[in-house]
């Protein structure tokens, strides 16, 4: 997440902020720790310390919207 985020990615999250489902729970050693709609994150600049809880998350290991549970077409 470190990286450019996808302005699609970008939209979701400006909803998310907008509809108030975006809880900071700490800051702590350089990393965020948010609830973003139901799920947990983990922010950091180091792309290998981001972490989100969310199925699309945990199955392709890449961007997600914070709760999408979308996932990417098998090639």
């Amino acid at each position: 997440m470190a990286k450019l985020i996808p302005g699609k990615l970008r939209m979701e999250g400006a909803q998310l902020y907008e509809t108030s489902q975006i809880e900071i729970i700490k800051e702590k050693d350089h990393r965020l720790y948010a609830r973003v709609a139901d799920e947990e994150i983990r922010y950091s600049l180091d792309d290998d310390l981001v972490f989100c809880a969310c199925v699309f998350f945990q199955k392709k290991r890449v961007l997600c919207a914070f709760g999408s549970t979308r996932t990417l077409p098998e090639k």
